[in-house]
């Protein structure tokens, strides 16, 4: 836990850093046209002719149904030497034209998040109306980045068979990664854990560039995301540059954006007990286990929605998704002998708006939130009025902004919020009061969770310059510094239980043992804050 004078110290640097990036910002007026994202992709290269010649002024073009605004164009400069960024992730094709030679087309570029592909082209000598089409396979290999890393696009978790349960589905495509095990939505609702070549903890993961996850020790807790409105992602195991502060997994998600034209999709999907097969036999019957994890029903409905609001200005996207399940819990029913069901649902909502204000400032903002819902707790030594409803909405949302000047220079300021807020409810009826008993492990009454109220709040406050110069200091620079600043909140708080009293009657094998009270209410809150400066330098001779 921080101190108020590291705090202090702390908010002061990060303001003073958010003044010099905002400073900046406002001295881009003289911009092309781009778009970008927390993370952007982009398109290098360097043009000649037939004979090796560096070729300047050649005016390239890049254009693509993921761009919202028209094009982007750059022209090469006395190197021959050409830069596209930032650009959002999709399928590009790029145009190079000078007059006197054949222009050139290039298609099927595949940009990735975060991925600089490098095209180097050459031109020959022709009629200024001869065009060649190029059809090649994208590059595979950021030749800017030594990071090992999996990129992971919409196209491909589509068709792999996953359980569409957020990260923890892109997980299990990453070598050298292990998430929670799932089976049929088993694990829907449960923190998101990473084990990285064997270790466990310290993930950075993102959303658009904010911070989702918790502040505690894990990292990883209610890091759950809408799979279907997730247009890409960029995994990292080792080699990260300086931006990533920690030692663990890093993860990049990109949201999807509206565009000039109208999309959307919906599906919906379901299973039930009859594909299942259990195990429980005779022999185990006859050892007293009873029933099975049956499921009963699974459900999932998703639907978003994207296009203009106003052409080449501003552009929406919008989603909604509902999944859940009913499954029997194992050796846990009611008096008349009815299974008890482990019910679990989770609805997610997302809103995503973004605002091409100039040609050289654009606006980026969502609000994103998954809001998990169980009631659990029942076994054979727990009946149904001892279990708990618990309810648990996670919002993430941003605001951006981000500057360009020519192809050189990328500016960006943005803000969030990741709020876990999580609240426990007791199931029972009546007077409520909590039993235990040491000798039969049987339990009665009130859930002592009923009341508690967990939370966890960050703010997450971050400014990155990125500035290209070729032909300085015998080679390319690509310069990049930037900061974040995390203000953190954690609360596990519980309230006085009205009715069941703050006390648990202690039983062994039915006689009267001890009384446990509580010592509630209590209201716990850790703050803490954190600063991170960053400079790189990519040198290529």
């Amino acid at each position: 836990m921080s101190s108020p004078n590291r705090k202090s110290r702390a908010g002061s640097a990060a303001f003073i850093v958010l003044l010099i990036v905002i400073e900046l910002l406002s001295a881009a007026t003289i911009a092309t046209a781009g778009q970008g994202a927390s993370n952007p992709a982009g398109i290098i290269g360097q043009v000649t002719d037939n004979t090796g010649a560096i070729l300047p002024g050649v005016t390239v073009t890049a254009t693509s149904p993921a761009l919202q605004v028209p094009s982007v164009t750059a022209v090469t400069d006395s190197l021959g030497e050409y830069r596209l960024s930032p650009l959002p992730i999709g399928i590009y094709t790029v145009t190079y034209e000078l007059a006197g030679f054949q222009n050139l087309r290039r298609e099927g570029v595949q940009l990735t998040v975060g991925f600089v592909a490098r095209l180097d082209q050459v031109l020959n000598l022709g009629s200024v109306s001869e065009t060649i089409t190029v059809s090649a396979a994208s590059p595979l290999v950021d030749v800017t980045s030594t990071a090992t890393r999996t990129e992971l696009t919409r196209e491909q978790l589509d068709i792999l068979p996953t359980s569409r349960d957020g990260l923890k589905a892109f997980m299990g495509q990453v070598p050298g990664i292990r998430s929670n095990l799932d089976v049929g939505s088993s694990s829907l609702t449960d923190g998101v854990v990473y084990r990285v070549y064997g270790q466990l903890g310290e993930p950075w993961q993102m959303l658009e560039g904010v911070l989702a996850s918790s502040p505690d020790a894990g990292g990883g807790g209610g890091s759950h995301m809408e799979f279907n409105s997730i247009e890409g992602t960029r995994v990292q195991t080792i080699g990260s540059n300086a931006e990533m502060p920690r030692r663990g997994l890093l993860v990049d998600a990109v949201l999807k954006s509206g565009g000039n034209e109208f999309h959307g999709n919906a599906t919906m999907y379901g299973s039930s007990g009859r594909f299942e097969a259990n195990n429980v036999d005779d022999t185990l019957r006859a050892a007293g286990v009873r029933g099975a994890q049956k499921l009963h029903t699974l459900r999932d409905f998703n639907a978003n929605l994207g296009g203009r609001i106003i052409r080449n200005k501003l552009w929406f996207f919008g989603g909604y998704r509902w999944v859940g399940y009913d499954r029997e819990q194992l050796d846990a029913f009611y008096d008349d002998g009815s299974p008890i069901l482990l019910n679990t649902w989770m609805p997610y909502h997302l809103e995503k708006l973004s605002y091409q204000a100039t040609p050289a400032n654009r606006f980026t903002g969502f609000y994103h939130v998954a809001a998990d819902h169980q009631r659990r707790g029942a076994s054979r030594f727990t009946p149904a009025e001892s279990r708990e409803l618990a309810v648990g909405p996670v919002t993430l949302t941003k605001g951006e902004w981000q500057a360009v000047r020519g192809n050189a220079l990328v500016m960006s300021v943005q803000s969030g919020l990741y709020h876990y807020d999580y609240e426990y409810t007791g199931m029972g009826t009546g007077s409520r009061i909590s039993t235990t008993d040491i000798g039969t492990l049987r339990q009665t009454g009130d859930v002592l969770t009923d009341g508690r109220h967990r939370q966890y709040k960050r703010y997450h406050t971050k400014g990155v310059v990125s500035w290209y110069k070729s032909d300085l200091l015998a080679g390319n620079h690509d310069f990049k510094m930037g900061f974040d600043h995390l203000n953190s909140w954690v609360s596990d708080a519980y309230r006085v239980r009205p009715v069941a009293g703050d006390y648990q009657l202690v039983f062994n094998n039915g006689a009267p043992f001890q009384i446990a009270t509580r010592n509630t209410p209590v209201f716990p809150n850790n703050k803490s804050a954190y600063l991170g400066l960053y400079f790189q330098d990519t040198w290529t001779l």
